[in-house]
């Protein structure tokens, strides 16, 4: 079965949860492309444990911004993960993130309106938030903003269909470009320019670095921790994975609770709720539902034996809704035991690094918005993206009381 091509069908790109339930009836799918697609909590997070896979190796290019985007420790292994991702590891604790508090909350207060009105909550919100917040710790000036979440949305999008590595691929790849889903030219553009701006960024902050983040990846590089190449693409990490998951997270957080009442009346007038929604919201619609890990060896998972160098997608969203770790798991519940962990962050060594940024933002967006919504709200006018690689919504409108 091509699992990624049934998500894309729209009744699945509008609720995966119940093809998701079908895969995980099955336990592990063998793809087109020789892939295994595993469904349940139990395979997923053994899979994430296991040494034994590693993430993909990248393919060879000669194109310089490539090479410097492919040094994200998100896209490594140990050692070279272990490595990077020590140089931001500190500034992104549960205690230096909660110093960022005031900062938060100032740049969520100013971008909801007071007084009744309509706006669009991804628009007007859920993007422009976390982007002004990891810009403003980043130091990229607000008059380069709009530019960079241009840049990011077309560098995300081309994760749907990702260039070809192998021949096998090349099919699927042409197949998406004559469909218009992929547009390789505009993400060429799109990484060259990133690159570009990362590196005199980077340059310009030596002297003068506008955070400890910055900072450190300064003195990294510095010291030959890190090269010049590797200083970029953890910028450019930061900068991506900074709001576009958080974005998702915020607007997939506020339509679940507009579609689950009591679940909105329980947590609304109670901000000491809000931890336990945020992770609960996390659970429940995760905005990157699946990931790649390839076989350093041959094992068997989930009675299958894959073979050396075989791919295993890891339907972490599935995974999410698997009643065999989480009782009645459709239904959003803010007093779940936090054992088992959901996979909404990944799990293992490759754990979100910016989780605690990610919670704080998450924390902070409902307690904003949700006390100002209005009643009233017409929830089928809310727009998915059409992506299987990152869950979203394109557009929500809302109304404020």
């Amino acid at each position: 079965m091509d699992v990624l091509e049934r998500l894309r069908e729209p009744t699945n790109l509008a609720d995966p949860y119940p093809f998701y339930a079908e895969l995980r009836e099955v336990r592990a799918t063998r793809t087109p492309l020789g892939a295994i697609a595993l469904a349940r909590y139990g395979d997923v997070t053994a899979v994430f444990a296991d040494s034994r896979f590693a993430k993909p190796s990248m393919p060879r290019t000669a194109w310089k911004a490539a090479l410097a985007v492919m040094r994200m420790f998100l896209l490594l292994d140990p050692p070279d993960h272990t490595r990077l991702r020590r140089v931001v590891a500190p500034a992104f604790t549960p205690s230096a993130i909660g110093e960022l508090g005031p900062l938060v909350n100032r740049v969520a207060e100013s971008l909801v309106p007071d007084g009744e009105r309509e706006i669009d909550l991804v628009a007007d919100f859920a993007y422009p938030f976390p982007l002004a917040v990891i810009c403003e710790l980043l130091g990229v000036p607000p008059s380069d903003r709009p530019q960079f979440a241009a840049w990011s949305r077309v560098i995300t999008t081309s994760l749907d269909d990702p260039m070809p590595t192998t021949l096998k691929e090349l099919p699927r790849a042409l197949r998406s470009i004559a469909a218009r889903r992929s547009h390789p030219i505009a993400t060429i553009r799109a990484l060259n320019s990133m690159v570009g701006y990362a590196r005199t960024a980077l340059d310009r902050a030596l002297a003068d670095p506008p955070s400890e983040i910055v900072d450190r990846i300064g003195r990294a590089r510095r010291a030959g921790e890190i090269d010049a190449d590797e200083a970029v693409a953890t910028w450019i990490l930061l900068t991506i994975a900074g709001h576009e998951t958080t974005a998702n997270l915020i607007a997939n957080g506020v339509l679940a609770l507009l579609e689950q009442r009591d679940a909105l009346a329980q947590v609304a007038p109670r901000p000491e709720l809000l931890p336990a929604a945020v992770d609960e919201l996390l659970r429940f619609d995760s905005p990157v539902p699946h990931t790649v890990r390839v076989a350093g060896e041959a094992v068997n998972v989930a009675g299958v034996d894959v073979a050396r160098g075989q791919q295993v997608l890891l339907l972490m969203a599935a995974a999410n809704r698997d009643p065999e770790a989480f009782p009645h798991p459709d239904q959003l519940r803010f007093d779940r035991p936090k054992a088992p962990p959901h996979v909404g962050f990944a799990h293992g060594i490759h754990f979100c690094a910016g989780a605690a940024l990610a919670r704080l933002e998450a924390e902070v967006a409902l307690n904003t918005v949700l006390p100002r919504l209005d009643d009233r709200q017409d929830l089928s006018r809310a727009r998915r993206r059409p992506s299987v690689a990152v869950r979203g919504l394109e557009s929500f409108p809302l109304r404020l009381a």
